[in-house]
């Protein structure tokens, strides 16, 4: 026996998840073919945001996860990651960094790019202001292989009244741990006013 559902507007119950039919995923009016959800989160005053055990490489070549509006409760600081292991706990570890930004404002552009190691965490995003005004979105593609070190390439933007940040790209690596289970975001000082953050596996 088939059944017909006739509907003209499908809404998504929770804000920026998007709809999810038959394994695929539509969001922002674009369908994500083999993208599975895996897991969200929404800040209020939290102190990090943390999806733990979440990797199954038998199933997901890589995984993604969307941040959306987040905002800050300290002025000037930094939105650090850290990967987890499956105890859960944060991995100890030097993070190698590189990356290019670019800047606009008042008509005029800057362009900078360098590289970074910091230890037992990796700074993602610089000197955020804790304005209404100053919210970043984000797009972290996480690869998590079983016995590869852990990496996330970091596309994203940020406006405040004056100017328009984006991470053209921003790439980490850990230095010597491998087969990480989770992943962390969180300041530097300070909680996380708000945001959504949405998890995502991308299938084989």
């Amino acid at each position: 026996m088939s059944s017909e559902l006739k509907v003209d507007t499908i809404s998504e119950k929770t804000s920026a998840s998007g709809v999810t039919i038959d394994s695929v995923l539509v969001k922002d009016g674009i369908a994500h073919s083999g993208l599975v959800k895996l897991g969200s989160a929404t800040a209020s005053n939290s102190a990090d945001i943390t999806f733990d055990n979440f990797v199954d490489n038998s199933v997901y070549a890589a995984y993604m996860l969307y941040v959306e509006n987040h905002l800050v409760a300290d002025d000037a600081t930094n939105l650090d990651l850290r990967f987890r292991t499956s105890a859960p706990a944060d991995v100890t570890d030097d993070y190698l960094s590189a990356y290019y930004e670019r800047k606009v404002g008042n008509g005029a552009g800057t362009d900078a790019e360098g590289k970074q190691t910091n230890t037992n965490f990796a700074d993602v995003w610089g000197s955020q202001t804790n304005t209404l005004s100053d919210t970043l979105s984000a797009e972290i593609l996480l690869q998590m292989p079983d016995s590869g070190f852990g990496r996330a390439h970091v596309t994203g933007s940020l406006k405040n009244s004056s100017n328009v940040y984006m991470w053209i790209r921003r790439d980490v690596i850990t230095n010597s741990v491998t087969g990480v289970k989770g992943v962390k975001l969180s300041q530097r000082t300070g909680n996380i006013t708000s945001g959504v953050y949405t998890l995502f596996g991308i299938k084989k």
